[in-house]
C-alpha cells in the first residue's frame, strides 16, 4: 500500500536533517522511497538513500525517472538544436525580403495541398512544426530555385532538405522539446 507521510517545511535540506525528518518506523515500515537527483538525496556517501539503506535492508531507490529523462532529452535536445537550427535560418534567409519568392512558395503550397501560412520567425518550436508539416512543398519549391534559377542557396537548402537525416532531427528535435518543455 502507498501512504504519502506529509509535507514538512525544514529550515535546511543536508542528510541529517531530511533523515531526522523522516519521523517514522525505518524498520517496519519503508520497502522503498523515489526522488528527484539531488545530491543531498541520492548521493552515494552521505545522503538521505545512503543513511536509509544503512537503516532497511533491501531498500529499494529509484531515481525519478521522470526527472531522469528530462535530463537525458534535454541533453539531446542540446545537441540538435544547432543543425535544426542552421537549416531553419538557412530557409529563413531564403524568403527574407523576396516577395517573388515568398508568392512562389505559396503556389507550390496549393499545389501540394498543404496550406500557405505565414511563418513568424522569433520562437524555434512552431517553426520547427511549421517546416515538417509544409516538407514536401519546401523540397518541390527549393528545387525549382535550384534547377531552374542555379541559385546556390537553394540547392544548399534542398540538399540538407533531401538528406533523411535533416528531417528525422527535425522530428526528433520537436518531440524531445514538447516533451521537455511540459516536465
Amino acid at each position: 500500500m502507498k501512504i504519502f507521510l506529509s509535507f514538512t517545511e525544514l529550515g535546511s535540506a543536508t542528510a541529517d536533517v531530511l533523515f531526522d525528518e523522516c519521523g517514522i518506523e525505518l524498520q517496519d515500515n519503508l520497502l522503498g522511497t523515489a526522488a528527484d537527483g539531488a545530491n543531498v538525496i541520492m548521493v552515494a556517501n552521505n545522503s538521505l538513500s545512503s543513511r536509509l539503506k544503512e537503516m532497511v535492508h533491501g531498500l529499494f531507490i529509484v531515481k525519478c525517472i521522470c526527472h531522469s529523462f528530462h535530463l537525458c532529452a534535454s541533453k539531446a535536445r542540446q545537441k540538435l538544436h544547432s543543425f535544426v537550427e542552421q537549416l531553419t535560418h538557412n530557409i529563413y534567409s531564403y524568403f527574407s525580403y523576396s516577395p517573388k519568392r515568398i508568392s512562389t512558395l505559396g503556389e507550390v503550397q496549393e499545389c501540394v495541398g498543404t496550406e500557405p501560412h505565414k511563418t513568424r520567425w522569433l520562437s524555434f518550436l512552431p517553426v520547427v512544426k511549421r517546416m515538417l508539416e509544409q516538407y514536401q512543398a519546401l523540397i518541390l519549391f527549393f528545387q525549382d530555385g535550384s534547377l531552374s534559377e542555379g541559385i546556390p542557396a537553394a540547392q544548399y537548402i534542398l540538399t540538407a532538405l533531401r538528406d533523411p537525416t535533416y528531417k528525422l532531427l527535425s522530428s526528433v528535435f520537436k518531440c524531445l522539446f514538447c516533451h521537455t518543455s511540459k516536465i
